[in-house]
Formats: C-alpha cells, structure tokens, sequence
C-alpha cells in the first residue's frame, strides 16, 4: 500500500486558530476519504501553519524525520500564498529525489511565485 502525505494549512486566516478550521480540511481531506481511492493509501497530513505557531519550528527542518517516519510515495501539498511558513522548493526537491511524487495546490497563486518552484516540474 502507498504512503499519502498531505501538508497544508490547518487553520484559515494565517493560523489564528480562533477563525476556524481550513478549506483544506472539508475540500481535500473529506472529499479524499469519501471516494474508494482512499482506501488504497495509508494517508497522513502534517499543518505547517500549526508546527511554526504552536511549536515554533519550520517545516523545512522537518523533512529527515518526516521521511524516516512516513516514507511518503505522494506529498499533496497546499500553500498559503506568499507565506513564510510554506514548505520550500528544496524541502519539495528532498522529496523528489526520493522519488515521490509532488503535487502542489496553490490557491493564492500569483505566476511570479510559480517562477521559483519551476525547477520541480
């Protein structure tokens, strides 16, 4: 069985977790449990916003552990726009050179930010 990571936002209105859960939460992860392809994957997600505001630690320094721990064959990822607490293109790229595979839902996207993670494609 494959591994499907999902790193997103947990929280809408950058973290504040006062304002409510995500879109993420309802639009991917409900819909995803909902169809027979998730029975498929043992399915995990990790909430960037959540791990630098409450633990104060960036992601990025996190990609060792999380690929010794959950050893993902697909990452779906979904970005907060032009935040700091989204995971870089190197963080992306240690995935990729492990051979899963990078999917990036960007909803706040803007073609200028898309230049720099170009190379991922």
């Amino acid at each position: 069985m494959k591994n499907l990571l999902f790193i997103t936002e947990g929280w809408c209105d950058r973290a504040r977790n006062g304002k409510g859960l995500s879109n993420s939460i309802h639009n991917i992860y409900s819909s995803f449990k909902k169809t027979n392809i998730s029975k498929s994957f043992n399915w995990s997600y990790l909430y960037f916003d959540e791990i630098y505001i409450k633990k104060d630690i960036h992601i990025n320094t996190l990609k060792e552990k999380i690929w010794n721990k959950i050893k993902p064959d697909i990452i779906i990822y979904c970005l907060l726009g032009q935040s700091k607490m989204n995971p870089n293109k190197d963080f992306m790229g240690f995935f990729q050179n492990k051979e899963t595979k990078n999917i990036i839902i960007w909803p706040d996207l803007r073609f200028s930010n898309y230049l720099d993670y170009e190379d991922l494609y």
